[in-house]
């Protein structure tokens, strides 16, 4: 074991060491070993967190496309690989990180309490600024001393942006829902009002115009993109979307391309609408614990929802209570379904396949688990990787009665929610085994 230990310090050190001084060649000898790769998300800084503190691009590019969690926290001042782009100034670090949906309103554990937009103001330029705003950074949240982030800016243009920025919002849309004239899409789809905005673009609420079409809306994410070239690479990757057919996952009826002006061109993505919302907004609503029959409904169809992508060898990479839909809800009855695949990939056909692969894939499983915990504990704001990777034993304790409910939630849930938050991938239950354990349960 302490060989083993020891093998995979060194291994962590050279990952690191290779993101750090962008040599890809090191990096993806390292990354295309079933060892390495399991390692891009492993304690302590990340490749990612080096790559972006030393501005390395490419390198953070080859980590991401290898499973680079592009969220994870320093474990000491809770700072994300964002944050660091932010500091470093480096433009084009930040629009990548926030392409692969970078949280932009996550707050630093230093005793600033800060979150990109913050660093953004004070220490980059405008353009920095500018592109977290317009992805759905929230200019109101204050750091530990209450400030919100126009105040750590001295440059005038900056803050105006940013206290200005309410007005852009709308305006900056290319399709903006408050038009006089409704904007048509496709030449079918009536934009009714915008629903969602976050890094991977605008969501809105729409209806078909077409005569005897049928009458039930649809939610359409409109992507932009910076050239021809970028939508098209998208498109082709995004068409494994309108091949899914399963109850718990989100559907997606079609994908067309959109030009609204010279310098406004992209992808829609067509989809069912849910009008009672996300998972996220209904845990934040109830007063009371959310009953042992949502709990386990719940889990079940989203373990199926990742047993149906992992049968296709595809994984998610972004499972939490914001990006599962409320089909139905009816008491303590609910169909749930699993969405948003802006950062899903497909496990290609290679040598290292079966080892890094079923490595991602329990990532999708630990962050399941992460789901479970939230919806089980109604707390939504503990950072449960940090908590398990800082305090160990004692946190998996306190997990425990976080969600057992003094006995409200069965024993054997329980326990399955602690197996798929096993800090070693391979002690956690693949997306089928929950799926057995969990029908038995339900019976």
């Amino acid at each position: 074991m302490g060989a083993n230990n020891s093998v995979e310090r060194e291994t962590k050190k050279r990952l690191c060491k290779a993101a750090k001084e962008g040599d890809l060649e090191v990096l993806q000898q390292i990354l295309s070993d079933p060892m390495g790769s399991t390692l891009v998300n492993s304690f302590g800084p990340t490749p990612l967190y080096e790559a972006a503190c030393w501005n390395q691009v490419e390198a953070a590019k080859l980590l991401l496309k290898h499973g680079a969690n592009v969220n994870a926290q320093d474990q000491n001042n809770g700072w994300t690989a964002l944050h660091l782009a932010c500091k470093k100034n480096s433009v084009e670090m930040v629009k990548l990180l926030v392409e692969n949906k970078a949280e932009l309103n996550i707050t630093t554990r230093d005793e600033l309490k800060q979150t990109p937009l913050h660093l953004a103001a004070h220490l980059s330029s405008l353009e920095i600024v500018k592109c977290l705003l317009d992805n759905g950074a929230n200019k109101s949240l204050t750091d530990r001393f209450g400030s919100t982030p126009e105040k750590w800016t001295k440059n005038p243009e900056i803050k105006s942006f940013i206290l200005n920025h309410h007005i852009n919002d709308k305006s900056s849309d290319s399709m903006s829902s408050t038009d006089s004239k409704k904007q048509i899409l496709n030449n079918k789809y009536s934009i009714e009002e915008r629903i969602g905005k976050g890094g991977f673009g605008v969501v809105y609420k729409c209806s078909m115009i077409i005569p005897g079409s049928e009458p039930a809306p649809r939610a359409i994410k409109v992507v932009t993109f910076e050239d021809e070239l970028e939508i098209e690479n998208a498109n082709r990757e995004a068409a494994a979307m309108l091949q899914l057919d399963n109850p718990n996952v989100l559907k997606t009826y079609e994908i067309f391309k959109y030009e609204h002006d010279d310098s406004s061109k992209g992808l829609c993505f067509c989809m069912e609408y849910y009008a009672y919302g996300d998972l996220d907004s209904y845990i934040r609503k109830q007063k009371d614990p959310i009953p042992p029959e949502i709990v386990i409904s719940v889990f079940y169809q989203m373990s199926k929802a990742l047993a149906y992508l992992h049968e296709r060898k595809l994984i998610h990479r972004d499972l939490k209570p914001q990006n599962i839909f409320i089909k139905n809800l009816d008491g303590k009855v609910i169909n749930v379904v699993l969405g948003d695949f802006g950062l899903s990939k497909t496990i290609e056909n290679t040598q290292n396949q079966t080892k890094a692969g079923t490595w991602l894939f329990m990532t999708d499983v630990w962050s399941l688990g992460v789901v479970m915990y939230q919806i089980m504990s109604k707390d939504l704001e503990t950072n449960v990787c940090a908590l398990l990777l800082t305090k160990g034993s004692s946190a998996i304790e306190t997990i425990k009665q976080n969600i057992s409910r003094n006995g409200l939630y069965p024993n054997k849930v329980v326990e399955l929610v602690l197996q798929t938050l096993s800090v070693d991938h391979e002690q956690r239950p693949t997306a089928a085994d929950l799926c057995t354990s969990l029908a038995s349960i339900k019976e």
